[in-house]
């Protein structure tokens, strides 16, 4: 049989909120507490996502700051893939998928973690993207511009030379 301090053990562990009624849960079975905690989608989601960064090796000390997540956590995306398709009700092992999707971190409105070069000192980060994106813009023009310029050699002429080298057939 289950005592009142293991059915609670679950609202301590998450800490005090104003919502929590632990008195209301002593009643309830195992199952039942789940479901409850299960069906606040936004604070199961942050725990398993939690959960998911732990499991990985690499929890965060804060998942959140304010209603945005960590810029840590776009960095497992399969961390955040098996939370939100657990949450509906898909594979959950999409946590160890090699390749997951790709999450964009939200642009910053404050100052970078980096410092900024000598001519950037100034602007916000909001007056920087504009200058950044078009400096961008410009390394892909240049890249699309040298494959242009030369074009790729026939794959027969690749084969012969790979034929023709000193160290073909050797192992």
């Amino acid at each position: 049989m289950v005592d009142r301090q293991d059915r609670a053990a679950p609202a301590r562990r998450r800490g005090p909120r104003s919502d929590n009624n632990v008195g209301a849960l002593l009643p309830l079975s195992k199952a039942e507490i789940a479901r409850q905690f299960m069906a606040d989608k936004q604070r199961f989601g942050d725990a398993m996502l939690d959960f998911n960064l732990f499991f990985l090796g690499f929890k965060s000390d804060h998942l959140k700051a304010g209603s945005d997540c960590d810029r840590a956590v776009f960095d497992f995306p399969n961390a955040v893939a098996a939370a939100q398709a657990l949450l509906r009700g898909g594979d959950y092992l999409k946590l160890f998928d090699l390749e997951g999707p790709y999450y964009m971190a939200p642009l910053r409105d404050g100052a970078s973690d980096e410092p900024p070069q000598p001519d950037d000192v100034g602007p916000s980060p909001a007056q920087l993207r504009p200058k950044t994106m078009r400096e961008i813009e410009a390394v892909f023009a240049d890249a699309v511009a040298f494959a242009n310029a030369k074009p790729a050699p026939a794959l027969s002429v690749l084969g012969s030379k790979v034929e023709t080298s000193p160290t073909a057939g050797k192992r």
